[in-house]
């Protein structure tokens, strides 16, 4: 893989908020903002996704490869809901667009450390430092689950690097709603592996 990048910086994507470009003056920035707070208010779910970024040469294609034993080794720190186990939370999930055959499966933290998988960090206490997720071998501290919404940080590593990463806040997601929460992770994955026109 080469190491060039397709960053987004400061992109926002959202299921019913517009693409908003990173780099505006700063008066442009406010207007932005709040156009972003007043189109946010109407969401089902006030879904949020930044910090997307990967590698160019990674596509949705890739996913198929990186799948072993029926699905995508996950692992899994924290928790959206309280009590869902980590087999629930990666077996809702499913692959963006050109790969929605893809399944993921549970693994034990630092299990696939050396291979290709994903990583799951719910609810994390610092700001989404996917690098840092992918090097981890013991379960990362982790906000307790909230009685509605819950924030993510979904990357897909190779050994230690990070080829591909997004970060999902559902604000208004209801507890144990799993078929919104498989909706809002399936709009993360489609911002990640979102094509560019100028590419």
């Amino acid at each position: 893989m080469t190491s060039s990048r397709r960053a987004l910086p400061g992109t926002s994507y959202g299921t019913c908020l517009p693409h908003i470009a990173g780099r505006v003056e700063r008066r442009s920035a406010r207007r932005l903002l709040a156009a972003a707070l007043l189109a946010l208010a109407g969401c089902d779910d006030a879904t949020v996704i930044t910090h997307v970024d990967r590698l160019q040469s990674v596509t949705e294609s890739d996913l198929f490869a990186m799948q072993q034993g029926g699905g995508i080794p996950t692992e899994i720190h924290g928790t959206p809901f309280t009590g869902a186990a980590p087999d629930a939370l990666a077996g809702w999930l499913q692959g963006p667009a050109g790969a929605s055959a893809v399944r993921f499966r549970a693994v034990p933290v630092g299990a696939t450390a050396h291979g290709a998988r994903a990583v799951l960090h719910f609810n994390p206490q610092s700001p989404p430092n996917p690098a840092a997720d992918c090097r981890r071998s013991e379960p990362a501290r982790t906000g307790a689950p909230q009685p509605e919404g819950f924030s993510v940080t979904f990357s897909f590593c190779e050994g230690s690097d990070a080829i591909a990463h997004g970060h999902l806040k559902a604000l208004r997601l209801p507890e144990g709603d799993f078929e919104k929460y498989q909706t809002v992770m399936r709009s993360l994955l489609l911002a990640i592996f979102r094509e560019e026109k100028d590419r």
